[in-house]
């Protein structure tokens, strides 16, 4: 359609009507949407459609139609103007189009009348004079739009040439601003450097108030030390850089900074400290992490230690007289010493409550020293610390500080118990009371602590006054030594001694701590058992070696407490068989039995006592030589009843040392021990305190008797004979016998081994 209307104005224009000019400015007419030149074009062209072809009609009813047209065209005018601000251009060469081409298809056509052609001219003659008009504003335009160009060309030279002249002013202008971007970049940087590594003045005066102020100690103040703790460690951090030089003296000031802060710190805590009475509020948590914040220096955290370990050690001792005077509120439980009369449950109530003391403090020292350093372990000294000379203290040695106060009156008391004590098992007792709380309490202190080295001191007592008891005791019993009895028994006073022993070590196995080897430093009296020892191997130098060697010695790999008692034992046992040696009132065989027995009783007493074990093997050894010795004894009592001793010697030599009437004499005197008994060794053995040992060694002795008999037999069956020349023995070897052959008498008897074994 565009096209079209674009013909048709060329048409115009070789026809002369429309001059170039005017059909070029009209095309940039509409180009341009010019609301006012269409809209009138809009008007003329709604009045060309309103037009018929019909000639019939009169003049008044074109006229009162083209009025109505007018009106309606003035209505669309007003609403066709908000119309042009959406789609103006394509609307308007649509409708100017179709008008030019109906307007120019009726006019071929010839359906137009004279009047309707005059009306058309007359509207031809105001389009063409507006042609004109629009030509003539085009025209000024134009010239306007030359003359803006012309200007346009001038104002651009001239900001060519002012360009040139400001070029070095904006090379310069363009360094500054990229020195004001590094500028605002620095300054936010700094900003937040100074927001890690400087304190705000209100904050410094939290920490290190002036003189007229008071410190105020709260979590505004931790807090603030908190951060000045950050800021110096990211001061560590950026000395690091190439330039640490601002760093450095920020981290001067923040240091000194700290070492006042923590001045003040110091300086409160420990007025608030001594504020207190004697009993320190759980709930007082300001202290609390004064104390943990503390920790960091060495120096002020032991002077704090300190103070807290005398403010409880003097309410620890304080508590720990009253509940011995006083008891608990309104006299329950009763004081303590309300027992002294029973030495057992006095000193386990005074020893019980010092551990519940320990149990109340370590969880009071849990709330008020730091985590870090309740370990066990000693820690190492902080980056932060600038005092290395101070060791830190864990809480087992700030434990044992805080108990210092109850040392002094639980020792006394406890030696003034040991010193009344009258039995042995109440001595014995309290050593393993002492012993099992001294281990218990030790656990949860260091071993440098007071306490320890009290309850050391105690238990050292405690030990050397059983020692000296118990050799007391064993002294009086060896200064009243009785002679054995002719059954020979065991004396009385060794089975209370016995009896004792086995009651001592009863208890010591069921004690709590059972039988230990402490490496205690202490002075037993071994001496004595030593000397006791080596008197009685003296004393018997006149007895029979083998005898000699069978002594009681102590087993060094044992436990104290059945040291101690296992020496008294073999002192006593010592003392007793060395006693006898002396006296000569016993026999040699008699002197073996009794100490067999005296060593077979001690062993029986002993042997339930799992820990005397390797004690009990090296007497059974002891038992098997003296039973060794007493086989020998029998032997030779054997020997001097049958008178044959002689007779066995002089067989081995074919008589040649005895002639017939002797060795006559000699069976004759053997045949009357046969018959008159003397040859039975039961009452000998009898008095051996275990029949089948005694038995044994019977039987043995007989054997080894009966052995050289029937040697002595052989000899005798070869050098005689009857007087009906009757070899006595078939075994006889005739070559082998003298030329002469002693004739055994009618009254003489020799016994054949096999029927002379039957009669023993």
């Amino acid at each position: 359609m565009q096209q079209q209307h674009h013909s048709k104005i060329e048409k115009s224009h070789k026809s002369g009507s429309i001059p170039l000019q005017t059909s070029q400015a009209y095309l940039d007419l509409f180009s341009e949407n010019s609301k006012k030149t269409l809209s009138e074009l809009s008007l003329f062209l709604a009045d060309f459609h309103n037009f018929t072809t019909d000639e019939s009609l009169n003049q008044n009813e074109k006229s009162q139609h083209i009025n109505t047209d007018r009106n309606d065209l003035s209505s669309e005018y007003s609403t066709s103007s908000d119309f042009f601000n959406y789609n103006l251009q394509e609307k308007e060469d649509l409708e100017i189009t179709q008008s030019a081409f109906e307007l120019e298809k009726m006019l071929l056509s010839g359906k137009l009348g004279l009047k309707t052609t005059q009306t058309v001219l007359q509207f031809d003659r105001s389009f063409v004079s507006l042609i004109k008009n629009i030509n003539t504003e085009l025209g000024q335009m134009l010239q306007s739009a030359t003359e803006a160009e012309r200007k346009v060309d001038t104002l651009l030279n001239s900001v060519t040439e002012f360009k040139q002249k400001t070029l070095k002013t904006t090379e310069e202008a363009s360094v500054l601003i990229d020195e004001r971007f590094d500028m605002f970049r620095r300054e936010k940087l700094v900003s937040v450097l100074l927001s890690l590594l400087v304190l705000s003045p209100k904050e410094i005066e939290i920490l290190t108030p002036r003189k007229e102020k008071s410190l105020i100690v709260d979590d505004i103040y931790f807090d603030t030390l908190l951060k000045l703790k950050s800021l110096i460690s990211n001061c560590n951090f950026f000395l690091k850089t190439s330039n640490p030089i601002a760093v450095t003296d920020i981290l001067i000031q923040s240091s000194n900074l700290m070492d006042s802060a923590y001045n003040y710190l110091y300086s409160w805590t420990t007025n608030e400290l001594r504020s207190l009475k004697q009993e320190i509020p759980e709930d007082n948590t300001t202290l609390v992490k004064s104390i943990n914040q503390l920790s960091d220096r060495p120096a002020f955290y032991s002077a704090i230690i300190r103070n807290l370990t005398n403010l409880r050690c003097d309410r620890l001792k304080k508590k720990f007289i009253n509940a011995l005077i006083m008891g608990g509120p309104s006299g329950v439980p009763r004081p303590i010493e309300v027992h002294a009369s029973d030495p057992i449950r006095y000193v386990g109530d005074m020893l019980a409550w010092v551990h519940q003391a320990q149990a109340s403090e370590i969880e009071t020292l849990e709330i008020f020293i730091p985590s870090s350093r309740s370990s066990n372990a000693q820690t190492n000294n902080s980056e932060t610390s600038t005092d290395s000379s101070h060791e830190r203290m864990n809480i087992n040695e700030i434990l044992g500080l805080c108990m210092d106060g109850v040392c002094q009156p639980l020792e006394l008391r406890i030696e003034q118990t040991l010193a009344e004590i009258s039995t042995l098992q109440i001595s014995l007792q309290l050593y393993y009371l002492i012993l099992f709380y001294k281990e218990v309490l030790a656990e949860k202190l260091d071993d440098r602590s007071k306490l320890v080295f009290s309850l050391d001191k105690i238990l050292e007592s405690s030990l050397k006054f059983f020692n000296q008891s118990y050799q007391s005791f064993l002294s009086e019993e060896c200064d009243n030594l009785e002679t054995p009895s002719v059954a020979l028994e065991i004396p009385e006073f060794v089975r209370r001694v016995l009896a004792i022993a086995s009651d001592l070590l009863n208890l010591s196995q069921s004690s709590p701590t059972g039988p230990n080897s402490l490496n205690l430093k202490t002075l037993l009296d071994s001496a004595s058992i030593e000397n006791g020892a080596n008197s009685s191997e003296s004393s018997e130098s006149s007895i029979d070696s083998k005898l000699n060697t069978v002594v009681m010695s102590v087993d060094f790999n044992i436990d104290l407490i059945s040291k101690v008692i296992v020496s008294g034992i073999c002192l006593l046992f010592n003392r007793l068989t060395s006693s006898i040696s002396e006296d000569n009132t016993l026999i040699e065989y008699e002197q073996a039995i009794f100490k067999w027995n005296l060593m077979y009783y001690i062993k029986n007493q002993l042997v339930e006592f799992p820990n005397l074990k390797t004690f009990i093997c090296e007497q059974e050894k002891n038992l098997i030589i003296l039973q060794d010795v007493i086989l020998k004894s029998l032997i030779d009592i054997m020997m001097v009843r049958s008178s044959l001793s002689e007779c066995f010697d002089s067989a081995k030599s074919n008589f040649s040392t005895m002639n017939q009437e002797q060795l006559w004499g000699k069976l004759r005197d053997f045949d009357f021990a046969l018959s008159e008994g003397s040859m039975d060794l039961t009452p000998v053995t009898s008095r051996l305190h275990d029949g089948r040992v005694g038995q044994s060694i019977r039987q043995n002795a007989v054997e080894a008797f009966m052995d050289r008999y029937t040697d002595f037999y052989k000899c005798v069956s070869i050098k005689t004979r009857t007087k009906d020349d009757n070899i006595i023995s078939e075994d006889s070897n005739l070559d082998s016998l003298d030329q002469h052959v002693w004739i055994i008498p009618q009254d003489m008897t020799i016994h054949d081994p096999s029927s002379l074994r039957i009669l023993f």
